[in-house]
């Protein structure tokens, strides 16, 4: 029989659909006892054996009722974000810390050694309103739900693993992909980076910075001669990046000082 730990998950995401009402007649009837302590003294009931011993370690949909079922689908049953899974890796990360996470102690096992109380609940269940306040007052724009050309040709252009999303009311899954990705970055050793998909002027630049002869369509660009600029530059050391801009700004002070313009009003501007 597998250890209590590893039904946490499940008795957070299911304590958190009682309280939100996301349950069925049948699993509110059958085990009405346990959903009323669950509303009212939370604290002294542990749902994992109750997963555990009655629901044999399941959490089926035909628990849920019309709205909880397509809630879990969203953002339990898919691996797209946001993601459950990825939440709760995402909280264990902050919980221990980097360097505890990835260690060799935990195995990429993280997850099972926080401790199961309350302070962990209502960490996740903040996490899961705001997952549920998106799913349910989202709308996306409808002529952006595919990849435009340029959107195309730019994920064929960086020619790594992209993932597109579409315009939206509320950025709360690109947000979700990119702190999922941004938890990997450094121990895998990559950045992760949101683009602007459907920007023509970025797919012109960055084929003329590959490419500075190509005098073809922006689309019809060889990635061969992308492959060989990208390493050319991967082979560079490394500016210091403040010093680069320092030397930018002054350059920029220089020729509006050249061009009679007021450096501080109409270069820096203010604030807004």
């Amino acid at each position: 029989m597998l250890d209590e730990k590893y039904y946490v998950f499940f008795a957070i995401y299911l304590r958190w659909c009682i309280e939100h009402d996301l349950m069925g007649e049948d699993f509110l009837s059958k085990y009405s006892l346990i959903v009323q302590k669950v509303r009212t003294t939370p604290d002294i009931i542990d749902l994992r054996e109750f997963i555990r011993d009655e629901l044999k370690g399941q959490l089926t949909i035909s628990m849920f009722n019309k709205i909880g079922q397509a809630f879990t689908g969203y953002y339990y049953g898919e691996t797209d974000s946001p993601n459950f899974s990825q939440d709760i890796e995402n909280y264990a990360l902050e919980y221990f810390g980097p360097e505890k996470y990835y260690s060799d102690e935990f195995l990429f096992k993280a997850p099972l050694f926080i401790p199961f109380d309350e302070a962990y609940y209502k960490d996740m269940a903040k996490v899961m309103d705001r997952r549920f306040e998106n799913w349910q007052g989202q709308r996306f724009d409808e002529s952006t739900l595919e990849p435009s050309e340029v959107a195309q040709s730019i994920m064929e252009f960086l020619d790594c693993e992209c993932t597109y999303f579409p315009s939206m009311a509320d950025d709360d899954p690109i947000m979700a992909a990119y702190s999922y990705a941004k938890r990997d970055c450094e121990h895998d050793g990559f950045v992760p980076m949101l683009i602007r998909a459907d920007d023509e002027i970025l797919l012109e630049c960055l084929v003329m910075n590959a490419d500075p002869a190509h005098d073809n369509d922006i689309h019809e660009f060889n990635l061969k001669t992308v492959g060989e600029y990208r390493k050319r530059w991967l082979n560079e050391s490394i500016l210091d990046g403040k010093s680069v801009l320092k030397s930018m700004i002054e350059d920029r002070r220089l020729e509006a000082l050249d061009d009679d313009m007021d450096w501080e009003e109409e270069i820096l501007g203010e604030m807004k």
